[in-house]
């Protein structure tokens, strides 16, 4: 036996998953709100953790500008076509 979880994105899928269980294929395991597991966007962010300065950051930040404005290397095409 193989356990999965899925996301319900729609109802008819939660449907369908029923009819899968009233066939006998799956059991479908329900969970309550607080058992659900938190991917909230603020539940991510309070789980990195930043070890760089604010410094150090924008320093990161000036040289990833940088890259963009380098000439782009040049291609060998044929300029005929």
């Amino acid at each position: 036996m193989q356990t999965v979880t899925v996301e319900i994105l729609h109802e008819k899928a939660y449907r369908l998953l029923e009819d899968l269980e009233d066939l006998g294929f799956i059991k479908i395991h329900r969970q309550t709100p607080e058992e659900r597991p938190k991917t909230n966007l603020s539940t991510l962010r309070d789980s990195i953790q930043l070890n760089k300065t604010v410094d150090e950051i924008e320093q990161e930040f000036r040289d990833l500008r940088n890259e963009w404005e380098r000439p782009l290397p040049s291609r060998n095409r044929d300029e005929t076509g």
